[in-house]
């Protein structure tokens, strides 16, 4: 079980991904394999927890546990997989998933932005007034 979350981008990439995969007819275990061999399986958080998450999946546990045993993704994704599963719309779960956390990363830059820009700024005002 990793201590390290995987950041927005790559749970987004991930839920979009599997998402798209669920709409296709791709079974879990398969679609987790698939990944493992593309881009994503070759480095970083998530491409060390796939080939983990596909044998969980291939042992008869569901898509959410497997994430939960994988420890890189936060409770609230975990929350909705589990609720998608149930309800049996986890496609579109997956996708509406990647879509917030696309919205949550743009969000937490633009609030970054509308700091550092100004605070630079007083910045330069007031070296420019020491300067006078």
């Amino acid at each position: 079980m990793s201590t390290k979350k995987l950041d927005q981008l790559g749970v987004s990439a991930f839920c979009e991904s599997m998402g798209l995969m669920a709409r296709a007819g791709i079974q879990t275990d398969e679609a987790l394999a698939l990944l493992a061999q593309g881009e994503y399986g070759k480095e970083g958080i998530l491409g060390q927890a796939l080939s983990g998450m596909r044998e969980s999946v291939e042992e008869g546990k569901g898509l959410a546990e497997a994430m939960e045993e994988s420890g890189i993704f936060d409770d609230y994704c975990l929350r909705m997989v589990k609720a998608g599963k149930k309800t049996g719309r986890m496609e579109e779960v997956l996708l509406h998933l990647s879509k917030y956390y696309a919205r949550q990363k743009t969000i937490a830059e633009k609030v970054k932005s509308a700091i550092v820009y100004p605070s630079t700024m007083l910045i330069m005002i007031i070296v420019v007034l020491i300067v006078m």
